[in-house]
């Protein structure tokens, strides 16, 4: 339930390795950078990518889409980043190494584009924005999951069962 929980919403740093653990920051990370680069002037950012996305914010609906999509693009470039790098770190600890990276690296980014396709869910479904919820929820799930483990470990009932327990 607990490693469960904490992988859901991005919180799987503490356990070994997780499906979800790079979370929503990959796609945190790319609309940050998209929507600075669409505050910018065109003097600081001369680069046509850039001057396209400012077009494309002009254009409504069609724009929007396509400023999801560079958003989405750029996020893959970050997941993959991440995941190879948390796969290297997993490397040494694989029982089957030949293909781990590969494999764990795919797993790590699929996991992240599942957060990230229900967050969407979640907003197009009108119940608000869906990225906001999944980091509230993950920020919750955190605090009362750290609160749980402080009380079962410093509760005086909880120290007298174990230490009668461990006699």
């Amino acid at each position: 339930g607990e490693r469960m929980m904490r992988a859901l919403y991005g919180q799987a740093q503490a356990l070994p390795a997780s499906l979800f653990e790079l979370g929503i920051s990959p796609h945190i990370n790319a609309s940050i950078i998209v929507s600075v680069a669409l505050l910018l002037p065109k003097d600081v950012l001369p680069w046509p990518w850039a001057a396209r996305l400012r077009e494309a914010r002009r254009e409504g609906k069609g724009g929007e889409a396509l400023i999801n999509d560079r958003i989405n693009y750029l996020a893959l470039g970050f997941a993959l980043y991440s995941g190879v790098t948390r796969a290297l770190e997993l490397a040494p600890y694989a029982l089957y190494s030949q293909g781990f990276v590969v494999h764990t690296t795919l797993a790590l980014v699929a996991g992240s584009f599942m957060i990230h396709q229900c967050a969407n869910t979640i907003t197009a479904g009108g119940v608000g924005n869906g990225s906001t919820l999944v980091i509230c929820m993950g920020i919750i799930t955190g605090a009362l999951l750290s609160s749980c483990q402080r009380v079962c470990c410093t509760h005086p009932l909880v120290v007298c069962v174990r230490v009668a327990v461990l006699r």
